[in-house]
């Protein structure tokens, strides 16, 4: 194999793994986000609480918090307290209200934060606690948003652009490689399938991260990292 050959599948699979790597990154750093946000708050609700809260905005923007609170006693008005706490550490904002609720009554609540509420320089943490009252059980929900700006776009639109980046790198770090080991022998073939599954795996893990579902980013992620490393074991030691 020529050096040129050989430079030019160490470049494509540079791409790919390029690819991967901004993926698997933003997947952490909002999986981490979303432990932080957890803590704040170390009472834990019997019951969960669903916030409404985007997955990234930049640095300049106010984004809104909301939730909706119910009254799910059938025979009695509550007075809840809720807290919500936004931020880490000393600098936390704590904000705090009492409701009235009458029997089987909802109340939407949304609280604003901004770039002010940073922490650890990347996400802004929120967690809300329903105070329980009489036989009204306690609630409790979490959410982090990241905070970042490419090319001066506001969140979303760098969250997109950051997604499309590291999809072009992929299929064009992909593509280029599948051309230059064409034909497949039986070592490339294992190679090929390996990195489809570990990609597979990968782009799951980002689905899941996107859609809050925290647990199984965690699995995906872990099972996708012990794939391919014992798969490159193994393929190594067959090859030997």
């Amino acid at each position: 194999m020529s050096p040129r050959r050989i430079f030019k599948i160490l470049f494509a699979a540079l791409l790919f793994f390029a690819g991967i790597s901004i993926i698997l990154s933003l997947s952490a750093v909002m999986l981490w986000g979303e432990l932080e946000a957890r803590l704040i708050n170390q009472q834990m609700g019997d019951e969960s609480l669903d916030l409404s809260c985007p997955l990234a905005i930049a640095p300049w923007e106010t984004a809104s918090i909301r939730t909706t609170i119910t009254n799910t006693l059938t025979d009695q008005a509550t007075k809840p307290v809720v807290n919500a706490f936004i931020g880490q550490g000393e600098s936390a904002r704590v904000l705090s209200e009492t409701l009235e609720l009458a029997p089987l009554e909802s109340r939407p609540l949304e609280w604003t934060v901004d770039g002010s509420d940073i922490a650890f320089e990347r996400v802004v943490l929120v967690n809300v606690f329903q105070r329980p009252y009489r036989e009204l059980p306690s609630r409790q929900g979490a959410c982090s948003i990241l905070v970042a700006s490419l090319f001066g776009l506001d969140g979303k639109g760098s969250l997109i652009l950051l997604i499309a980046m590291s999809l072009v790198l992929i299929l064009a770090g992909a593509g280029w490689l599948f051309l230059l080991l064409r034909p497949l022998n039986e070592l490339t073939k294992n190679i090929v399938q390996l990195n489809g599954l570990f990609l597979g795996l990968v782009l799951l893990g980002l689905i899941t991260s996107l859609t809050r579902l925290w647990g199984l980013t965690i699995f995906l992620d872990c099972i996708a990292l012990l794939a391919v490393t014992a798969g490159n074991v193994e393929i190594f030691l067959r090859r030997r």
